[in-house]
């Protein structure tokens, strides 16, 4: 017997919702990543600095990062889908402006209001994505990480390819186009449709942003793990915009070969990076307390090491393995983080996302890639590029010491507990 009419036209639209809201979610990390690849050129024709560059990608994150708090707003109105449909438009018209711009500061800010549609619609398309698929906080999560590599990749390989020829501009306006397209698909969606209740962004326009903060860092050494979020998106972030530039300027790579290898190589490790993560997750568990913080401590310490392997060596056979070490790393660390403040795991609840959401893209890729601009115009590229290991470096001592000190608080706790029951 067939399946039921009736059943299918329940579960059809609820797939084909699912499917252009994860089209959302990647054409909003592709509008973030097709910059990288066309760095070089924009150099060399608009007469850059790799300062004004790094800007450039500040811009970006930035307004994305301003988008995030505003989301809560707009995930208050009944038409949700519709909403994000605007969001991908905004970013769409931002990055086809991109492909216009004449100078610095026209292309600064195409790239901010392109910023500024990515966050909206990310933020968007997850709770939207969580009601569609009555999906808990961790898989929802768990699915926007999964959307971030094939989004990267996607964004790494038009703008390499594109870039290559016939030139950056079309590779903006062919990046800008598929952004439209997925604005179009979710216009089609239901717009009775919300974000879901009770999500991260629902909780900040019921409390409010300021208040939010601080029940997020009155945890025990929550304001430890937020600066070590920070610090480790400084050095994820500061990555992700220039290390195409790395493979190109610093490896002599060509272009289009660059975007090639570094997009099969986010690929790959994307999905084993986030499994990985929940592995080491679900293993430490057995022997720490807060195997969360423990586990995104260990894997930024191995992205530290791999990345500072790759960029002192010059042999394709020591950097290319150390960089996709270095990816899995990042990748996992992500997973890690997300776990650690999921409120699933750790008890922290939706305030804690929305801290760790800012200081990821307010406080880390917001300052990441003009810092290494501004470095790299002062020294030079090569040791510009240092302090991305050493702020994953930091990263996991910052983790470390936030995991230890809740251990020994929990710990601390648990004796007094006993001293009570015994008198």
């Amino acid at each position: 017997m067939g399946v039921p009419t009736a059943k299918c036209a329940g579960v059809d639209p609820a797939r084909r919702a699912a499917k252009a809201l994860t089209l959302a979610l990647g054409a909003a990390f592709l509008a973030r990543a097709v910059i990288g690849p066309v760095v070089e050129s924009l150099r060399a024709e608009l007469w850059l600095t790799d300062q004004a560059l790094g800007t450039l990608q500040g811009g970006f994150s930035g307004a994305y990062a301003a988008a995030l708090p505003a989301s809560a707003a707009l995930a208050a109105r009944r038409n949700g889908s519709r909403v994000l449909a605007g969001a991908l438009l905004l970013c769409g018209a931002g990055t086809l402006l991109s492909g216009a711009a004449i100078g610095f500061w026209s292309l600064l800010a195409a790239r901010v209001l392109a910023g500024a549609g990515a966050g909206a619609a990310t933020a968007l398309a997850a709770g939207l994505l969580g009601h569609v698929l009555a999906l808990s906080r961790m898989r929802t999560g768990a699915l926007l990480l999964a959307t971030t590599p094939v989004g990267l990749a996607a964004g790494y390989l038009l703008g390499g390819t594109i870039g290559s020829w016939p030139g950056w501009r079309p590779a903006f306006v062919v990046a800008g186009l598929a952004v439209t397209a997925a604005a179009l698909a979710c216009w089609r969606l239901d717009g009775s449709q919300r974000v879901g209740g009770g999500g991260p962004w629902e909780t900040l326009r019921a409390v409010g942003l300021l208040p939010a903060l601080r029940l997020a860092v009155a945890e025990e050494a929550g304001p430890i793990a937020l600066a070590g979020v920070a610090a480790g998106a400084f050095g994820a972030g500061g990555l992700a915009f220039w290390l195409p530039v790395f493979l190109e300027r610093a490896r002599d790579t060509p272009r289009a070969a660059a975007a090639v290898q570094l997009a099969a190589a986010v690929l790959m490790t994307g999905a084993t990076g986030i499994m990985a993560g929940r592995w080491l997750v679900d293993r430490l568990a057995r022997h720490v307390r807060d195997p969360e913080r423990w586990a995104a401590a260990a894997v930024a310490l191995g992205a530290s090491a791999a990345l500072a392997t790759a960029f002192a060596s010059g042999l394709p056979g020591v950097y290319l393995p150390a960089l996709v070490v270095g990816l899995l790393c990042l990748f996992a660390w992500m997973r890690c983080t997300f776990a650690a403040f999921s409120g699933d795991a750790a008890g922290t609840g939706p305030t804690a996302l929305i801290a760790a959401a800012l200081a990821t893209h307010g406080l880390g890729d917001l300052l990441a890639a003009p810092a290494l601009g501004a470095l790299s115009e002062g020294a030079s590229f090569g040791r510009a590029v240092t302090i991305l290991p050493a702020a994953l470096l930091a990263s996991a001592v910052l983790w470390g010491v936030a995991a230890w000190r809740r251990g020994r608080a929990a710990s601390s706790g648990a004796r007094v507990q006993r001293e009570r029951d015994v008198a």
